[in-house]
């Protein structure tokens, strides 16, 4: 299609109006006067074009379904649910996220399981692993073998002599033991790396 200039107003043919300040949308322009340094423009039909702003540090432009937006990224490249609760190998939650300071959880160890989870037990982590030695125990008899000992009576044959040669008598054995308790060594000073707990916001 020409295009035909008058020398006054710009183009006449087809119909465009250069006079117009700020040059609206129609005319080929922003419908802006101004444009917001350092924002992204969204186009708005006739009307004057929309801007997007960085905003926080690190995020990234995303489609909520209907128009960009300047969001956080998504863990991953994914999506997280809100109220998902995840381990972090670091003392401070992520951006996004929200320390459970759950005192219960404090000095616990994980348990991996195929079923529900859940928790449980009542000794500290620390506590367990700072025992050195086992419950002292007393034996009694019948914590120890079943045994016999032989005894010789006078006048009976087969046993040992005197100096006499008669068959020497026996009684008790001397006893000795002072029937105490005692404990085993244990060495249960796991290496271990601390993790927190955050939920998803």
């Amino acid at each position: 299609m020409p295009i035909t200039l008058d020398g006054t107003t710009g183009i006449t043919s087809p119909a465009i109006d250069l006079t117009v300040t700020p040059l609206t949308i129609v005319d080929g322009g922003t419908g802006a006067s101004t444009l917001t340094s350092n924002n992204v423009l969204l186009g708005n039909g006739t009307s004057a074009v929309q801007f997007v702003s960085p905003s926080t540090n690190g995020n990234v432009l995303t489609a909520n379904g209907s128009t960009w937006v300047s969001s956080a990224p998504a863990a991953g490249g994914t999506t997280i649910p809100a109220g998902t609760r995840m381990p972090f190998q670091q003392t401070t939650a992520p951006t996004g996220f929200t320390k459970d300071t759950t005192a219960a959880i404090n000095d616990s160890m994980l348990r991996l399981v195929t079923g529900s989870a859940s928790s449980g037990g009542t000794t500290a982590f620390s506590t367990w692993s700072a025992v050195t030695a086992t419950g002292a125990t007393t034996l009694d008899t019948t914590q120890i073998p079943s045994h016999t000992h032989t005894a010789v009576s006078s006048g009976a044959t087969g046993g040992l002599q005197n100096v006499e040669g008669n068959n020497a008598a026996f009684g008790n054995t001397g006893a000795t033991g002072g029937g105490g308790s005692h404990t085993h060594s244990l060495t249960r000073a796991l290496k271990y790396y601390d993790f927190i707990i955050a939920t998803k916001d």
